[in-house]
């Protein structure tokens, strides 16, 4: 409920992106393993990886979002986490995407996945344990941050799995000089 107020706190400082994505890699690489033989696979595409956002909300959506992927991933897979960019007039924007292989979100469902206590069939079905408070908490920090959520999810047509990625934007950290932004003629 607080998360949901306006007198919720945003502490903006400067967030070392890849330090904290290999500290939360860390933890969740040796549960997976454990768990359910999952491999996490980082990539930047990016050199500057320093960005101005409130350090502690981007972990708690991060973490939320790979425990999304680890808990809906099929055992002995790969979830991606890649790092990337996007040049805007306002900016340049750092996209965060999470994907997995497993348990996917129909098309019925999809534009439900960050309401409160919403979960898929296919989740209730196979007894997946759950609140359904993960992504509707993501979305709320997400908008805190002044950032962009999106999920897509793709069957596969070799088997019943989906491939299901969830895409964060972070607002513009910098101006971007407009010499540098494509010609709109």
């Amino acid at each position: 409920q607080q998360i949901e107020s306006a007198e919720f706190k945003v502490n903006l400082e400067s967030v070392n992106l890849k330090a904290l994505i290999e500290e939360l890699s860390a933890e969740f690489r040796q549960k997976w393993t454990e768990n359910k033989g999952l491999i996490l696979k980082n990539t930047y595409k990016l050199e500057k990886l320093s960005i101005n956002s409130d350090r502690d909300i981007l972990k708690q959506i991060l973490a939320e979002l790979l425990l999304n992927a680890g808990k809906y991933a099929e055992p002995e897979t790969t979830v991606t986490l890649e790092v990337d960019s996007q040049i805007k007039q306002t900016g340049t924007s750092v996209i965060i995407k999470v994907a997995n292989l497993g348990t996917g979100i129909t098309p019925a469902e999809m534009p439900y996945i960050f309401q409160k206590f919403r979960r898929g069939t296919g989740v209730t079905d196979r007894a997946v344990p759950g609140t359904g408070l993960g992504l509707s908490l993501v979305k709320n920090l997400v908008e805190h941050i002044e950032g962009e959520i999106s999920a897509t999810s793709e069957p596969i047509a070799k088997n019943s799995s989906y491939l299901t990625c969830f895409t964060l934007l972070l607002p513009p950290t910098q101006p971007t000089p407009k010499q540098k932004l494509p010609s709109s003629k």
